[in-house]
């Protein structure tokens, strides 16, 4: 097993819609339920921030129009009873925007929906720790390194439910498809797997692949084989 990232996600205020910051300095006891998201700016802003990922699970999000993409707080609009916060607190952080990420819309079971208001023990995709708390297994599963609170989270998230883990295998083979589809297997050097590689760590059209850091980590594991690692 080879340890990878979990997405980052780079919060740029620069990008919070005007729409959002009237209301939040305009209104008198304003939150979140109250706001309304014209055009989808605010989902668009979030998505670009993501590369279209779910902030989440990472899986692809295609559009900003409201049908795949729900916007999530990473502290609940409402508190929950384990929650060490104040009412207030919940309440005025439903709009802040560096407390928002886009999820994916999925039939309830895993991701925002799993979680419900429950808070989060560390794992966090807008701080830059969340990338050294994270693995993968061969077997297509999240994983934490040996930390509890870093497994109660991916649990919560139900993140290796059946679905997430059988999307993970599809694109990974799908990935290596294609790069067989460009040099047939015998002839896979490192560099032509650092190629490969590359197409999943950038991005392409402000879009990343979904699954992306999956398909990186099983790229890494065959650089790490001895006939590619020198």
């Amino acid at each position: 097993m080879i340890t990878i990232d979990m997405k980052y996600i780079n919060k740029q205020i620069a990008l919070e819609p005007q729409t959002l910051t009237l209301y939040r300095n305009t209104t008198p006891n304003a939150n979140y339920k109250g706001f309304v998201d014209t055009d989808s700016l605010l989902k668009q802003a979030l998505l670009n921030e993501q590369g279209y990922l779910c902030g989440y699970c990472m899986k692809k999000i295609p559009e900003a129009n409201g049908k795949y993409v729900s916007v999530e707080h990473y502290i609940s609009q409402e508190k929950h009873v384990d929650s060490n916060l104040t009412e207030l607190r919940h309440s005025q952080s439903s709009l802040r925007y560096n407390n928002m990420l886009a999820v994916c819309v999925n039939n309830g079971i895993h991701c925002d929906k799993s979680r419900g208001n429950i808070p989060f023990k560390v794992l966090n995709p807008h701080h830059i720790s969340c990338e050294q708390r994270i693995t993968y297994s061969l077997t297509d599963k999240v994983e934490s390194k040996n930390n509890v609170s870093v497994d109660f989270d991916i649990e919560l998230l139900k993140l290796n439910c059946q679905n997430l883990k059988e999307l993970r295998g599809f694109f990974w083979l799908e990935a290596k498809e294609k790069l067989k589809r460009k040099h047939p297997k015998g002839t896979w050097t490192k560099q032509i797997i650092e190629t490969e590689r590359q197409i999943y760590i950038d991005k392409k059209a402000g879009k990343y692949k979904a699954f992306c850091n999956y398909i990186i980590f099983r790229f890494n594991h065959l650089l790490s084989l001895p006939k590619y690692s020198k």
